[in-house]
């Protein structure tokens, strides 16, 4: 299992829904404690994508991830589920993190493995977050919002 070859490894769960409660009981089933962690709902999300290895978002319905652009934008290599808006496109249709499908615990398992045996495939996700960079910029999103404003006159 991942775990197993990643021994050191530390998940960390930040938000809650509906299937907290079955999750942590898996994780104690398992005996995961050590390497498992529920934060809950956290505003200070930021700090803890800065300090990961991977980013995982597994989440069924996005408007726009700002945490999957934030983690992308900061260069860690990322893995989303290709919920039907916005992760395809941030990820640039899996050129900048890998996109996997929807309720695949086998792809979510062999894109974690991909991403800590294969330090080519992170160094590439890294430096491609520059394209993000630069797609999400501020002064970027400010100039279009401008034309638009433009484009109405």
């Amino acid at each position: 299992s991942v775990i197993n070859k990643m021994f050191d490894a530390q998940l960390i769960i930040i938000g809650d829904g509906p299937e907290k409660e079955t999750l942590s009981n898996l994780v104690k089933k398992l005996s995961l404690e050590d390497n498992v962690h529920f934060l809950g709902f956290r505003d200070d999300v930021i700090h803890w994508i800065i300090n990961s290895d991977i980013f995982v978002t597994a989440s069924e319905v996005e408007g726009s991830p700002n945490s999957l652009i934030e983690a992308v934008c900061l260069g860690i290599p990322s893995i989303a589920t290709d919920c039907p808006t916005g992760p395809k496109e941030i990820l640039n249709n899996g050129d900048q993190g890998i996109l996997i499908p929807m309720d695949s615990e086998k792809h979510m398992v062999n894109a974690i493995q991909l991403l800590i045996e294969n330090q080519d495939l992170r160094n590439k996700f890294i430096k491609s977050s520059e394209i993000t960079k630069l797609r999400y910029s501020s002064e970027r999103i400010v100039n279009l919002y401008l034309d638009a404003i433009n484009s109405m006159n």
